[in-house]
């Protein structure tokens, strides 16, 4: 449940009241179908319960995007978009027309020279960090720039505990239960050809001519 605003949510003692109730009905309710003795059940109940109503009660995480409407040059060019577009709808011409179609096109260029700013800036700020820290802020960097978070290479799907263990069990079996393929054919000829003799390739130590 990474989309819940936790934060938003730990500073709303209402809303936590509320949430724990409705997790307390729910699971309650849940718990009246199944067997006292099965434990792994009934926290399978819980979990489904606490995350049925966190994504029906709780706010949403927002999405962070890069936006740029407190830049001065983006902000003169949208006002300039405002007057011409009034214009152009009390009084229609060609040459409002025209200038409408001008004022968008101003408006997507200070957009795109304040995204270009930006990524000058964050590729400044890159230069200037120590060599162990480049390779992780770049990342940093290029999620912000592309609106994308890092997702984990390996998804396992299941609801419940046992759907994923199941899961995980039939990942690595087939990952590591199947013998390893081969192209090779030894009844081939070339497969065992020779390709040249022993290279004249030193191994020893690194001598002063060398270096």
């Amino acid at each position: 449940m990474k989309q819940i605003d936790w934060r938003k949510v730990a500073g709303d003692a209402i809303l936590c009241e509320k949430f724990t109730v409705a997790v307390h009905n729910r699971f309650s309710t849940l718990c009246d179908q199944l067997d006292e003795k099965n434990s792994s059940a009934g926290y399978d109940t819980l979990t489904t319960a606490n995350k049925d109503i966190a994504l029906e009660l709780l706010p949403k995480k927002r999405k962070k995007t890069l936006t740029f409407a407190s830049n001065k040059t983006v902000m003169k060019a949208r006002e300039e978009l405002k007057n011409v577009a009034q214009k152009h709808q009390s009084r229609s011409t060609r040459n409002t027309e025209r200038n409408l179609d001008a004022a968008k096109a101003s408006l997507d260029e200070a957009y795109t020279e304040a995204l270009e700013a930006h990524v000058k800036s964050k590729t400044e700020e890159l230069n200037k960090l120590h060599t162990e820290n480049k390779h992780a802020a770049a990342w940093v960097a290029l999620r912000e720039l592309t609106n994308q978070r890092a997702s984990p290479v390996i998804r396992i799907a299941g609801e419940t505990t046992e759907q994923r263990l199941d899961g995980w069990y039939q990942y690595f079996s087939n990952l590591l239960g199947k013998p390893e393929q081969c192209n090779a054919y030894l009844d081939d000829p070339f497969s065992n050809h020779k390709i040249s003799e022993s290279l004249p390739i030193q191994t020893g130590r690194f001598t002063m001519a060398e270096v």
